[in-house]
């Protein structure tokens, strides 16, 4: 590798590795402090409320289970949204990889999260369904649920 390669790689790996830590330090304080500040309970009780808007009871916590987890995969696009962003449009820019422009971009963030809740959605509430009705031995049935999927 001649040497103007290997600057610019170590560069690129610099600005990389800058990014990851900044993006991860970020993500594990979001974490915490959803946890210490009653996030998920919040948005449990937000899923109750607006499955109960639409008629059903608390019965239905397959129903609210799939909306909570909407919800919690909406909220994760959005606050991941600009660290993608800074991502594509300034490091991978900067180093000459970015060839994406912001309006393909965003329609590939939306198609990301319609086949992830696609994906997501059916397999939670097949588990969801096998732990309800699954008895004394719910966990070797969700296991194997889950092994399936997996392969």
């Amino acid at each position: 590798m001649d040497p103007e390669t290997f600057e610019k790689s170590r560069l690129y790996q610099l600005d990389k590795s800058n990014f990851s830590f900044w993006s991860g330090l970020y993500s594990e304080t979001e974490g915490t402090l959803i946890l210490l500040l009653g996030g998920i309970p919040f948005l449990w009780h937000v899923a109750g409320s607006v499955t109960a808007r639409f008629g059903f009871s608390p019965d239905y916590e397959i129903t609210q289970s799939l909306l909570f987890l909407t919800l919690a995969t909406l909220f994760s696009a959005i606050t991941g949204l600009p660290w993608s962003l800074y991502n594509t449009f300034v490091i991978e820019e900067k180093h000459g990889f970015n060839q994406q422009t912001l309006g393909f971009f965003l329609k590939d963030a939306v198609k990301k999260f319609v086949v992830t809740q696609c994906i997501l959605l059916p397999v939670t509430s097949l588990l969801l369904y096998i732990i309800k009705i699954g008895g004394d031995y719910f966990f070797i049935y969700a296991w194997l649920f889950t092994l399936v999927v997996s392969l």
